[in-house]
């Protein structure tokens, strides 16, 4: 099971902003745009946000994490930041 977090978050950068003044790490899954392209499907499931996998390693590293993995598979992106 997979808790879908992020894509349900209006603003993403204040939010990653916010769990790096008091976390750590932080492992993430999301359901990257590349593996949902379909806005319709996207808007359907709630999803507030449309992030590729590249957009969202930028946005984690302009909260001021490190990305330490970013992996895909058909349908998720796993990424564990520092």
């Amino acid at each position: 099971m997979t808790l879908e977090l992020f894509e349900h978050i209006h603003d993403v950068p204040e939010l990653l902003a916010k769990i790096r003044s008091v976390m750590g790490r932080l492992v993430c899954i999301y359901c990257c745009l590349e593996n949902v392209a379909n806005l319709t499907e996207r808007r359907e499931r709630g999803y507030f946000n449309d992030f590729g996998h590249a957009g969202l390693q930028e946005t984690f590293i302009a909260g001021g994490w490190e990305v330490k993995v970013a992996e895909a598979d058909d349908r998720q992106c796993l990424f564990i930041c520092e």
